[in-house]
């Protein structure tokens, strides 16, 4: 617990290291009690993580330590946070939403601007309706990719099954107990279904996130937008997240008219939110919705807006948006910026032994740049995924986007031990 006897005492669910870092720091008039779980592995919860019991665990300490808001960074503590929100009338989103934009399916069923979809049931093998490829695959409740795949036909969708069926058990467990304690299964009865989202692939688009936060009274108030670039290279590997959105004025409002749509369909309350959007030459679909902020991003905002999505949150919680709305970034939409923050990503479609892959040495001593390394060099890599393994990120800030890029690849040429096996620096800009 922190020591600040006088503020406001604020629950930090399932804390990540993450989490103390930026939180930690955050000069407010609140009192932080961590809430920590022994079993808890971020960003997936783990089979040995009891996410009931930990919920209760927590309405226990909320009425004992006169807890008055619940503080919460992923797409496992924004789910007891619903719960304790609704259980103990504090500040925050209810469970309801947060549960329909964990769970992809029903949050399909809630937003506009859908792909088609449909859902595969894992103990019959059915699909809702009849089988259709190329297709795009997906757990409803996993974050980081984790298990997600593009199959162009039946061969290679039997392949990616043959994963999915060995792996999705070791992170599933939790989530159905918890759904299966908490939510209305009569409502949504594929709650507790063994099942996988299927939905369209898209093609020739590029993808932008609004973030942003709607407060007690309903009004939804944007933070920023954000931009994946990916490589040109039909691997779907996100090369870098870009802040603030290069697009035009107009394109951007789009999105913001778009991601406030959705925002109200699943209905958001006090709480921060992000709506990742495919934009094509047609049309726009609605990719994700989610009932947190993107907490990866901080880096960003400190660099491009010198601000703190965090201080932001721990405000918005402890029921001070007026607050939150005082520490927002001074932006607008447009394709103008200051200073640019980039999120770059070092990925292998390899497998074996970490250290067979990335340079250790050179990616802990890199001199302009913080790197957050992802493995051990004794791990094994595994693909479970069509976007690739993740071995590291950083960070580069500056006015000349192209001139971060050039740089990005000079750092990711001297990380990487098999470059053969990563994406080539061909992108969408």
């Amino acid at each position: 617990m922190s020591d600040n006897d006088d503020g406001t005492d604020l629950l930090v669910l399932l804390p990540t290291d993450r989490d103390h870092e930026n939180m930690g720091k955050v000069d407010a008039p609140y009192n932080l009690h961590w809430f920590e779980d022994e079993d808890f592995d971020y960003p997936q919860p783990g089979s040995d993580f009891d996410m009931v019991e930990y919920t209760e665990r927590a309405s226990e300490y909320v009425e004992q330590a006169d807890i008055e808001g619940v503080l919460f960074s992923h797409d496992v503590a924004n789910l007891v946070a619903g719960a304790l929100v609704d259980r103990h009338d504090l500040p925050g989103p209810e469970l309801e939403p947060v549960f329909l934009a964990d769970h992809k399916y029903y949050s399909r069923m809630h937003q506009p601007n859908v792909p088609w979809f449909d859902y595969i049931d894992l103990e019959t093998d059915e699909w809702g309706d009849e089988p259709r490829f190329p297709a795009y695959i997906k757990p409803p409740f996993l974050t980081m990719t984790l298990l997600q795949y593009r199959v162009e036909d039946r061969e290679e969708y039997e392949r990616a099954m043959e994963t999915v069926r060995k792996e999705l058990p070791k992170y599933t467990e939790p989530f159905m107990d918890f759904f299966d304690t908490y939510v209305d299964t009569e409502r949504y009865p594929l709650a507790t279904r063994d099942m996988m989202l299927v939905e369209e692939p898209l093609e020739d688009w590029t993808q932008h996130c609004v973030e942003g936060w709607v407060d007690s009274d309903g009004e939804l108030h944007v933070w920023a937008i954000s931009d994946h670039n990916y490589y040109d290279d039909g691997s779907l590997a996100i090369d870098n997240y870009s802040t603030p959105s290069t697009l035009p004025t107009e394109a951007q409002e789009e999105l913001i008219d778009i991601a406030r749509e959705a925002i109200v369909q699943h209905g958001f309350e006090e709480s921060f939110w992000n709506v990742e959007i495919f934009r094509l030459a047609d049309r726009h679909v609605i990719t994700e919705v989610n009932g947190r902020t993107a907490s990866v991003w901080e880096p960003l905002y400190e660099g491009a807006f010198d601000t703190s999505v965090y201080e932001g949150i721990m405000h918005l919680h402890a029921d001070n948006p007026e607050q939150t709305q005082a520490v927002a970034p001074d932006w607008e939409p447009g394709s103008d910026y200051e200073t640019m923050g980039t999120q770059f990503h070092v990925i292998t479609f390899g497998e074996g032994r970490a250290d067979e892959f990335l340079d250790f040495e050179y990616a802990r001593s890199v001199p302009d740049t913080d790197v957050e390394i992802f493995v051990d060099p004794e791990d094994e890599i595994e693909q479970t995924r069509s976007s690739g393994f993740w071995l590291a990120r950083f960070h580069l800030f500056g006015e000349d986007y192209q001139e971060m890029l050039d740089r990005a690849d000079e750092i990711r040429t001297n990380m990487l031990e098999q470059p053969e096996l990563s994406p080539e620096p061909e992108r969408y800009t």
